[in-house]
Parts: C-alpha cells; structure tokens; sequence
C-alpha cells in the first residue's frame, strides 16, 4: 500500500473513532498536523522527483550531494527504522552510509582531521548525540 492510500485509510479510521468518542480534539488535531507536514514532504519528493526527470542525471547528482535525495533514488516516504540505522551521503567516501558508520567513521583518529568541517556529519552528531556542549574548565 502506497503512502498516500496508507494515510487516507488512517484518516478514516480516525473520523469513525472521533464520531465514536473514542479520541479527543486535540488527538484529532495532532494526527492532522502530522498528517499535514507528511503531505509538505510528499509534495517535495514529487517537486524533485519531476525536476530529476526534466534536467536528468546532472541535477540527481546535485541533490543527492546536497544529501536531498538518497542513493539516486528518491526519498522513502516510510522510514520506519531507528534513526542510526537511517542512510545518509558520506562527501569523503561518495556514497551513502548510515548515521551510526558516519559517526564511528568520523571519530576515528586518521579520519578525525576529514571529517570535521562536513556539515552533513555536524548535523548527524547533533542528531544522534544532542547538542555540543561546552566542557567545565
């Protein structure tokens, strides 16, 4: 079952269960806006998914090193898995890896020096590990 057919089945469900009285309004209204970001994002992998098929390969190259797309396929709408498992576009080693291999592979004594300036891995340590915090002198 595609994304699409999944959350319009999910909305469904949720109006029998509101007609029901089994959840609140404020339940409602967050599926809502959750399901309203989903459909923000399925409007932009389609946006990048046409722009992909007009301009061809040149312009897949440049999103999937601006780490916008994976692996020259486009994005996976479910993720489902945990988030160290999830694939991100290593620019050292040009290729995807996953969260948990970038941040081992970055704090590795001869990668160390490569890897700190690379944006895509300063987010991925913030999101796997929390902010950088300041050390007690």
């Amino acid at each position: 079952m595609g994304l699409i057919e999944q959350e319009i089945k999910e909305i469904r469900q949720l109006i029998k269960q509101f007609d029901a009285g089994k959840v609140s309004v404020e339940f409602v209204n967050t599926k809502v806006n959750l399901y309203s970001q989903t459909e923000k994002r399925m409007k932009m992998a389609l946006q990048a998914f046409t722009i992909g098929a007009k301009y061809g390969k040149n312009y897949d190259k440049r999103l999937l090193e601006a780490n916008l797309i994976g692996n020259e396929k486009y994005l996976d709408l479910i993720q489902d898995m945990p988030i160290e498992e999830q694939m991100i576009f290593c620019p050292l080693k040009k290729h995807e890896i996953t969260r948990a291999t970038c941040l081992d592979f970055s704090g590795e004594a001869k990668n160390y020096e490569k890897c700190k300036g690379c944006e895509i891995g300063i987010a991925n340590k913030q999101m796997l590990c929390g902010p950088k915090k300041e050390l007690a002198k």
